[in-house]
């Protein structure tokens, strides 16, 4: 009987929740952000889902053709299902265990080549002292960056507002935040002029990377890393498309939790920093396409069929208090999209470019951004050229039956003897091994090419 209420308990993580039974344990774990992996959207292809049902598992109906493809017999006789294929029974409390190493806990790099840049900061700041002789201080503030600055200005109505908290709190001294030579976006008390940041964030597939900068130096103040927590709703970006267009609400889920996770990563970094969230005004992401898209809130369902049609390409800057979530930044701040190219290549190709310091060489150059979405890149003195391809199913093991992500428990190294092929492995941190990851496969297939196996 479906719709009287279950208790359902998750381990290790302690989440209860009471919901109708019947309800879907998948559905259900990503509403209340459950990490599980979901290599295929849910769809039942992947049998990466699986859960220990603790308590309850004698009420569920017997496996499914998908279950039994891809659990085995004693896994089944030890009450693990796929989280996908099976509803909440009508049971006092249903108890899930998930694994203790999931997809949450990969292995995440941020470290890269910084190029070396000149900053000419769209946004500078202005130490300006208010005074009585003029009738407002939006006039004081205008005519100080007139005379003492050279800058014609106008001000947003929310740093207008803003004006006669920061004039208290800084006894008289307050600092204007100007946009673009001609925008004052803020007001702030006392003397921040030192204090301008900004970030750059990639929005991958799999990862999303974020770098906190000074936007007068051009430094590298901080960066950090997550995985992106759209995965449960499939690991490639078309598990994620086809997740979207199942319900018209699905899009927004998607956007909320990347830009979630932004908000995190921006948190985090200024911790690491320890500068203040709010004295960032300008951002710049880059993603695939079809990330680019989930961004913003922008349906990607022309991106399922072909010709791959985006929905735009050019870039585009919008402010913070535009998105439906806020990222601990300035709600003034600028976030820039960079341009996308077409199909499945997008503006992380065009920043590839741009760090590689070139527009055109004499030589013939190959560029290859390698993710779950990867980007080829060939170009000579008369332009470049640029495809995409899928690498998560050969990287990540979304179609290899112990294929996972680069987490504790994933090889990443194999050594074959060749006198005696025997073989030595080593896990990421060490810890028993569950799968391979992608840098695993690429040393099992080195090894085997190296003893002439293959």
């Amino acid at each position: 009987m479906t719709g009287q209420i279950t208790t359902a308990v998750f381990r290790p993580s302690g989440k209860t929740v009471r919901v109708p039974s019947g309800t879907n344990l998948l559905d259900l774990m990503r509403r209340i952000d459950i990490d599980l992996a979901a290599t295929c959207g849910g769809k039942g292809k992947c049998g990466k889902c699986k859960v220990k049902i603790e308590e309850g598992a004698e009420e569920l109906p017997s496996p499914t053709e998908t279950e039994l493809q891809h659990l085995l017999p004693q896994e089944i006789k030890q009450h693990y299902r796929l989280a996908c294929s099976i509803a909440i029974p009508l049971v006092p409390y249903f108890v899930v265990k998930t694994s203790s190493t999931n997809f949450m806990e990969m292995k995440l790099q941020t470290e890269g080549r910084l190029v070396a840049v000149t900053p000419d900061p769209a946004v500078s700041k202005h130490l300006i002292e208010l005074a009585d002789s003029l009738p407002s201080d939006e006039e004081t503030l205008l005519n100080t960056l007139r005379e003492k600055y050279g800058l014609e200005c106008t001000f947003d109505y929310e740093a207008l507002a803003n004006i006669p908290a920061a004039g208290l709190h800084g006894k008289g001294l307050v600092t204007c935040v100007v946009y673009d030579r001609r925008s004052v976006v803020a007001v702030e008390p006392g003397d921040t002029t030192l204090n301008c940041l900004g970030f750059a964030a990639d929005i991958g597939t799999t990862k999303l990377a974020l770098y906190l900068m000074d936007l007068l130096t051009g430094k590298e103040l901080a960066s950090s890393a997550s995985p992106n927590p759209q995965a449960i709703y499939g690991d490639d970006v078309m598990s994620r498309i086809a997740y979207s267009l199942t319900d018209k609400s699905n899009n927004a889920v998607l956007q909320k939790a990347v830009l979630k996770e932004v908000a995190s990563l921006v948190r985090t970094c200024c911790t690491k920093a320890g500068l203040k969230p709010k004295w960032i005004y300008e951002g710049c992401f880059v993603g695939n396409p079809c990330m680019v898209h989930f961004l913003l809130g922008i349906s990607a369902r022309s991106l399922a069929f072909f010709p791959y049609r985006n929905v735009f390409r050019k870039g585009m800057t919008l402010r913070a208090r535009e998105l439906p979530v806020r990222l601990n930044l300035h709600p003034a701040a600028r976030l820039h999209v960079l341009p996308l190219i077409a199909g499945f290549v997008g503006a992380d190709t065009v920043a590839a470019r741009l760090a590689v310091e070139k527009d055109t060489s004499a030589e013939i150059e190959m560029l290859l951004d390698i993710g779950t979405n990867t980007e080829v890149l060939l170009s000579d003195e008369n332009g470049s050229m640029a495809c995409s391809c899928a690498s998560g199913p050969a990287f990540e093991g979304m179609h290899i039956s112990h294929g996972r992500k680069a987490d504790s428990a994933s090889i990443e190294k194999v050594w074959i003897d060749p006198a005696t092929l025997d073989v030595r492995f080593q896990t990421i941190d060490g810890a028993k091994p569950a799968g391979l990851c992608g840098s695993g496969i690429a040393s099992v297939i080195a090894e085997l090419l190296k003893v002439g196996i293959l």
